[in-house]
């Protein structure tokens, strides 16, 4: 069975149908995962309490739930392509809103506000995508959407690396990149939205009335999501440079002693790390890729607690170089090493 249908005249309706959609989804994804991830990593830099953290998080949630009800009764009232536009152009304002101001009240509020948006223009794709296909297309239609928005996500949070996320400039980008997701919803000439049906509402107590085992996988796979979403990032930001240099000096003084022991005398040491060096400010490494070491001299620093003089190198650079000496590069006049990054 091939994984793509064949293209009949309706499913190229369809297509044609939701080409700006999927397109407007897309950026606005972008927006999220930059967004999101800026968040976390300016909370953590401004070393608020972890309760602080996760109440920003919450917030995120607490606008999902209010915007999931709202837009059902928006779109009932002037359609798709409006609500889409509206809530979009509202997204765009709060992105900007977080940039500007460092108060993690604001923060809360605009979080909000941005869940409230994600969660209307999630029931309006949603929404549009059910109207339009048939039960033979549906799951593959769906399937393309989660595709999108997922891959979307992960590429805004991989253009995190950009951006200090001190600085306005991050969360300007994301809200220009959902102020575009706008345009190809609004020009494209194909983009026919399906009518908006009204269908009897069900509670969530006899939802799980019905269905009990589904409602508290999902409530379980909530918590989940919440939690990994909002809390990864500043677990990931939580660096503690104070332990990681302890580390460092541990480990040189118990190789001194060791080299001690065989009659050897130690003249310096060598640290490679996973960080772009700049030349301008020797011994510091790279704030966007190691927020928590900002302001250290690593070298300095190793240097005063060993009495030794100290040499800093990129970790890829300090592999060829291993190579070279100790390695298949001994050997070679020309080889290559390949150092993948994420980022």
């Amino acid at each position: 069975m091939p994984l793509l249908p064949k293209l009949t005249p309706n499913r190229r309706a369809i297509l044609l149908a939701t080409w700006g959609l999927f397109i407007g989804l897309s950026l606005l994804l972008v927006t999220a995962g930059v967004v999101g991830t800026l968040v976390g990593i300016r909370a953590e830099l401004k070393q608020l309490p972890t309760l602080v953290s996760g109440g920003i998080t919450t917030a995120y949630y607490a606008g999902f739930l209010v915007g999931s009800w709202y837009a059902l009764r928006a779109l009932a009232q002037v359609g798709h392509i409006r609500v889409y536009a509206a809530l979009a152009s509202l997204l765009s304002a709060a992105v900007l809103i977080t940039g500007v101001y460092g108060s993690p009240i604001v923060w809360i509020a605009m979080r909000v506000i941005t869940g409230l948006c994600f969660a209307g223009l999630y029931v309006v794709a949603e929404s549009w995508l059910n109207g339009l296909a048939t039960n033979t297309f549906r799951g593959r239609l769906l399937a393309i959407y989660n595709v999108v928005t997922i891959g979307a996500y992960g590429a805004g949070q991989l253009l995190v690396f950009n951006f200090d996320a001190r600085t306005l400039t991050g969360f300007a980008f994301a809200a220009m990149v959902a102020s575009l997701a706008v345009i190809p919803v609004a020009i494209s000439e194909q983009a026919a939205t399906p009518p908006v049906e009204h269908h009897e509402h069900i509670s969530m107590r006899e939802l799980a009335r019905i269905v009990p085992t589904g409602v508290g996988t999902i409530l379980l796979v909530g918590l989940a999501h919440g939690g990994l979403l909002g809390m990864a990032v500043i677990f990931a930001t939580r660096e503690r440079p104070e332990e990681t240099l302890a580390l460092l000096v541990q480990s040189a003084q118990r190789c001194r002693a060791q080299a001690g022991a065989a009659g050897a005398r130690c003249l310096g040491a060598g640290v490679a790390v996973p960080s772009p060096l700049d030349a301008r400010r020797p011994g510091e490494l790279s704030a966007l890729i190691l927020p928590a070491w900002r302001g250290i001299n690593l070298v300095e620093r190793l240097s005063a607690a060993l009495a030794l003089p100290v040499v800093l190198e990129n970790d890829a650079n300090a592999g060829a170089l291993a190579e070279r000496w100790f390695g298949i590069g001994h050997e070679l006049n020309d080889y290559i090493i390949l150092g993948p990054r994420s980022g």
